[in-house]
């Protein structure tokens, strides 16, 4: 799911993206309905829906190199003019290693020179998805 979410930058990117996954043997045709629906929750959630617009800015796994030479990587930043938006999709219980990594995010692109606008840890359950905005 987390490969899968890498290559939509928009909504109208799911049907392409579940394509490309059988067409690189990740899924089966059993596969693709459930990962569509999970796809689907992420990006059409009511408090998320807005950083899957066509026609945004958006870096998906895109490495940041830190001023103390580490990299991270992110799973989405969506850039608007008022500021840059961090994800990052998490599977399982919610852990404090979680926002001290959303918080590395954060402080990385700072020192890019963008201005975070805000940071969202998108947690990924069966048939559930919560976003918890830091």
């Amino acid at each position: 799911l987390h490969y899968a979410l890498s290559l939509v930058t928009d909504r109208d990117d799911i049907e392409n993206t579940l394509r490309q996954l059988v067409r690189e043997g990740h899924l089966n045709a059993q596969q693709t309905s459930e990962v569509h629906e999970r796809i689907s929750q992420v990006v059409e959630h009511p408090m998320l829906s807005s950083y899957f617009e066509s026609g945004l800015r958006v870096l998906n796994e895109r490495e940041i190199l830190t001023k103390n030479g580490l990299v991270l990587r992110p799973d989405r930043m969506v850039f608007r003019k008022e500021g840059v938006t961090v994800l990052d999709y998490k599977t399982g219980n919610p852990k404090t290693a979680h926002r001290s990594q959303l918080e590395a995010y954060r402080q990385a692109i700072e020192e890019s020179g963008y201005s975070v606008k805000s940071a969202i840890l998108v947690y990924i359950h069966e048939n559930q998805v919560t976003p918890e905005f830091l």
